[in-house]
């Protein structure tokens, strides 16, 4: 992906610090950030601080991360494992920077963690993610990375008072494609 003719930016996940919880605050309370797809301000600065940086987190059952374009933050990906099923692993991308939106960071960002799940846990047999129906560009991307449109999750979610449709998305270790280095 490209930021300028020439400039190929790398697009990297690092853990987040405190010096990052401005950043996730305003994320999270921006329309522009959250979109469409998710309600703004949902977490004050202290609960994101021990969420994001405090609470220890055992990374063989989650992780949470900044997704970097280059030096720069533009979001945020995480995972969980599944609480019934563990074997399979759910994940989560969000690009708070809508400046930095159509620029294959977020296909990319996709690719990293995916790589990073399956390579790290031999466990996990399958990740899954969803996304409101009405998300194409999170659908495509879902596509473009491996994942399988496996189907509809009738009112799964609520936002901003409506019931919401989400699109279901699975991609089974057999499935995957580790990205070239």
């Amino acid at each position: 992906m490209k930021d300028r003719p020439g400039a190929v930016l790398e697009v990297t996940l690092r853990a987040a610090t405190a010096a990052d919880v401005e950043q996730l605050h305003g994320w999270d309370n921006s329309d522009a950030s959250t979109g469409a797809w998710d309600e703004p301000g949902r977490s004050s600065r202290e609960a994101l601080l021990e969420r994001w940086v405090e609470q220890p987190s055992d990374p063989t059952q989650r992780g949470r991360w900044i997704v970097m374009a280059g030096a720069v933050s533009v979001g945020t990906a995480t995972w969980i494992r599944h609480p019934m099923d563990d074997w399979v692993g759910l994940i989560g991308i969000m690009i708070g920077e809508p400046a930095w939106r159509g620029r294959g960071i977020g296909t990319a960002a996709h690719r990293c963690i995916v790589d990073w799940l399956f390579g790290a846990h031999a466990d996990l047999a399958k990740l899954e993610a969803i996304t409101d129906v009405e998300n194409a560009i999170e659908r495509r991307v879902l596509a473009r990375v491996g994942f399988q449109f496996e189907g509809i999750l009738r009112r799964r979610n609520r936002l901003r008072g409506d019931w919401r449709d989400m699109a279901f998305y699975g991609l089974l270790r057999e499935e995957w494609r580790p990205q070239s280095s």
